[in-house]
């Protein structure tokens, strides 16, 4: 029996603790789901929304995680040279041991829906550090007097925390911010969004199909 407070490597398969749940769901699945699956990954876009619908439909609502987990596993056979979804399928059956279910994943691994989208991920996430939250706090500051007495003035500050990862690890920052700066940074967001709009439209006025596009969730 493997020790599962501890992250499992068997030849090319990672299973952390936290995805070993799903992988063995994934590893149950009946032929006859992994089918409709198969079909449904085929005609669907290469997008986290799409895939989800796919997996919505046959297994219904509430298993992102699964899909999330097959992508990562897909990823690997995409672009590993001398990994297949066979050796992946196998490994998987060797490393969750009496826990591994009889299904055939490769079908699945070997999805070009999964293996587009999996690279997507990756490229939009291939950064040093990786926004994971931006809040913006206000505050009102009293000024005091030398002498403390009832408060006539105030002040209004904001402080943004930008929650970041870095590796493996989250980290955060703050940054003090006043009116100009955040009117600065309206502009900025803004003329961000009007570019990534009309590079969606550049793209697609070519024949060019943009991956995980924000026009799916409008």
């Amino acid at each position: 029996m493997t020790d599962e407070s501890k992250e499992v490597d068997v030849a090319h398969l990672r299973i952390a603790p936290e995805e070993r749940p799903a992988v063995v769901a994934l590893s149950n699945l009946t032929d006859s789901v992994i089918e409709e699956l198969a079909d449904g990954l085929q005609n669907a876009d290469p997008s986290v929304r799409s895939v989800g619908k796919v997996f919505a439909a046959t297994l219904g609502d509430d298993n992102e995680y699964l899909a999330s987990t097959l992508t990562a596993m897909a990823f690997l056979v995409a672009t590993t040279t001398d990994v297949t979804a066979r050796v992946v399928n196998d490994d998987l059956k060797d490393a969750l041991g009496d826990e591994a279910g009889d299904a055939d994943l490769t079908p699945l691994l070997e999805s070009k829906t999964l293996a587009a989208l999996s690279k997507t991920i990756d490229l939009r996430t291939t950064h040093e550090r990786v926004l994971q939250n931006f809040r913006i706090v206000t505050d009102i500051r009293p000024v005091f007097d030398k002498e403390i007495g009832p408060i006539t003035s105030a002040i209004v500050t904001h402080s943004a925390r930008v929650t970041f990862a870095v590796n493996d690890r989250i980290e955060e920052m703050f940054v003090a911010l006043n009116h100009n700066d955040l009117v600065e940074i309206q502009e900025a967001v803004e003329r961000a969004l009007a570019k990534e709009e009309q590079s969606h439209d550049f793209i697609e006025s070519r024949g060019g199909h943009v991956l995980d596009s924000f026009k799916e969730t409008e």
